[in-house]
């Protein structure tokens, strides 16, 4: 295996894993038919990591894939090939996280200090707010003395 600086696999030796991987099995034919087969095959595994080609083709090779008798499909190189293609982690699911700088967060903090206020300026003076309860209160019992005293009566 002709291998470049980095170790990673090339073009070249996964399709020479492919061929290696041919000649264990009996597989008749002409030049044309073997030529034939080999593209069929490398049309299936060609979007495939080179190195989980190889690893698959070396599966075959050795017999464990399928029938030990007969060359294995292109769709069982394939899924061979698939085991061999790495894990995704559960952290790469994960968005990314975006850190807020202090003086965004200070002028999200003020805006909605600011918003707040303008809420309560702007609400009704007979609306309770979750800020004061003792107003809470003074609404519900006011509201309360308003109704009937049959409605009164089925509260009791």
């Amino acid at each position: 295996m002709s291998t470049s600086i980095t170790n990673q696999p090339t073009r070249a030796d996964a399709q020479k894993a492919l061929l290696g991987m041919f000649t264990c099995f009996n597989v008749g034919g002409d030049e044309l038919e073997r030529k034939a087969r080999h593209d069929a095959y490398w049309a299936v595994l060609a979007g495939v990591p080179l190195n989980a080609v190889i690893a698959a083709c070396r599966d075959a090779a050795r017999g464990n894939i399928g029938d030990r008798c007969f060359v294995p499909t292109a769709a069982m190189l394939y899924q061979r090939a698939l085991i061999y293609l790495p894990k995704p982690s559960s952290h790469s699911q994960l968005p990314p996280v975006r850190e807020i700088p202090p003086d965004e967060q200070a002028r999200v903090k003020a805006g909605l200090k600011a918003f707040a206020s303008e809420l309560r300026a702007t609400a009704p003076s007979d609306e309770p707010t979750r800020s004061s309860p003792r107003r809470l209160g003074q609404a519900v019992s006011g509201s309360l003395s308003q109704l009937s005293p049959e409605a009164l009566k089925r509260f009791a």
